[in-house]
């Protein structure tokens, strides 16, 4: 996914643990979280399969949990944003919590293992903590070290996100909107407005 030609990023979301329950006293009484992953990086959004009912959700090898995205900077860095589904028509995912991880702490045609705390409010000094989320990460550069090297001085271009209308009974336009609404570093990063 993605139209950048520097290089490509292999991401999987394995599991999360401890994630809180967003099902108590709804109307899905005894339920406990229906967990998805979204993921936005650069022009890219791709979201994992719904686990349902489980706290510690993981993402088996035959479900939707591993992408292949391109990448235009080497500097931009991926967001993991992770919902409760709700099933109930026009009602919007409840929003667990986010993380954000930093190209730049890694080196290419490694592959990474990685746990990160999930975090619930990104405008706090103090981030609750509400959860854990596994990942594996590999980087992949297909032009050469100099390329790479002095690809952050080229001036950024503006990302655009489209959303398939007919995707809309899944509200990921809104996981979307939530997401990028934090993405704040503009030196790296090109801001989506809605």
């Amino acid at each position: 996914c993605g139209h950048g030609a520097l290089g490509r990023i292999y991401l999987e979301v394995l599991q999360c643990t401890g994630l809180p329950n967003l099902e108590l006293g709804g109307l899905w009484e005894g339920g406990k979280t229906d967990a998805f992953v979204s993921v936005v990086f650069e022009d890219t959004v791709v979201r994992t399969e719904v686990i349902r009912d489980c706290l510690s959700p993981v993402w088996m090898p035959w479900c939707q949990r591993a992408f292949v995205m391109q990448v235009a900077y080497p500097t931009s860095s991926i967001f993991l944003e992770v919902f409760d589904f709700d099933r109930v028509n026009g009602k919007k995912h409840d929003k667990i919590g986010h993380v954000t991880i930093n190209l730049n702490n890694f080196l290419a045609d490694a592959e990474y293992t990685l746990t990160y705390n999930i975090h619930k409010d990104h405008s706090r000094m103090q981030r609750k903590v509400v959860g854990k989320i596994q990942v594996r990460l590999r980087i992949e550069w297909m032009k050469t070290k100099r390329e790479v090297l002095i690809a952050p001085l080229a001036p950024c271009i503006n990302n655009s996100i489209n959303v398939r209308k007919a995707n809309t009974s899944c509200n990921t336009d809104d996981a979307i909107k939530y997401i990028t609404t934090w993405i704040t570093d503009v030196k790296n990063h090109c801001v989506v407005k809605w």
